[in-house]
């Protein structure tokens, strides 16, 4: 009975050993029309930001200099958008902006890149970038002062600002000298004073900020009507 057992497994070792001399070790071309995958470079570094109705997507290109071309896909791939290579140094940066968004969407985007002959890279994806625009818009409001000083020794007069939201960008301030001229200065979001010369007492001092949802943001958005406030004496 063992002797039966070992013909037989010396039997199927050998029948396995035969059929696989007989097949070639590229046989698996076969099932891809005789050509092999290939997978150009992906891009490296992908980033998205929304904006206003719009999101702006950068990366550094794939160093794969058969790269041709790159596509963009969105809304479960129904959308795309082709941006072509012009370079496959790392260190450059593509940026693409991408508009006609939904506010308070969510979106998830997908990058491919294709060499002249239509090969595609592995996907790489940025997901959850939230789109802003006319809601986000409403909900701003001017920066807020915390005082002001009336000075008759100095040719300026001084307003206090309140420390801002982080993505303030900027006040615009407007007020009328002693010449009668409106004159504008800016307030940036790291200054909490702002002096202005030969401010005529009894005139009224107009102020708006503006904002981004995100620093990288590809758009600033304004507060849409000034405030105002009058320095006494």
């Amino acid at each position: 009975m063992k002797n039966i057992t070992k013909y037989l497994f010396f039997s199927m070792l050998l029948s396995i050993l035969f059929y696989c001399s007989c097949n070639k070790a590229t046989d698996y071309k076969k099932y891809f029309d005789g050509h092999e995958i290939i997978y150009p470079g992906i891009v490296n570094n992908l980033i998205a930001a929304g904006g206003n109705n719009r999101a702006l997507l950068y990366w550094n290109p794939s160093p794969d200099p058969t790269v041709t071309k790159y596509i963009i896909y969105w809304n479960n791939k129904s959308d795309s958008l082709v941006v072509n290579a012009t370079t496959s140094n790392p260190r450059d940066t593509v940026k693409v902006l991408i508009g006609s968004l939904s506010e308070l969407s969510i979106y998830n985007f997908i990058v491919y890149s294709f060499d002249s002959s239509g090969n595609k890279s592995i996907p790489v994806n940025v997901n959850n970038v939230r789109i802003y625009g006319t809601y986000y818009n409403s909900t701003l409001r001017n920066r807020l002062d915390s005082g002001f000083k009336h000075s008759t020794l100095t040719i300026y007069d001084t307003i206090f600002w309140r420390r801002p939201d982080t993505v303030n960008v900027n006040t615009l301030i407007r007020y009328t000298n002693t010449s009668n001229v409106v004159t504008s200065i800016n307030l940036g979001p790291t200054q909490n004073l702002s002096r202005l010369i030969n401010y005529k007492v009894g005139t009224y001092v107009y102020y708006k900020s503006s904002y981004k949802p995100l620093t990288n943001s590809p758009d600033t958005f304004y507060v849409s009507k000034f405030d105002s406030l009058l320095i006494a004496k």
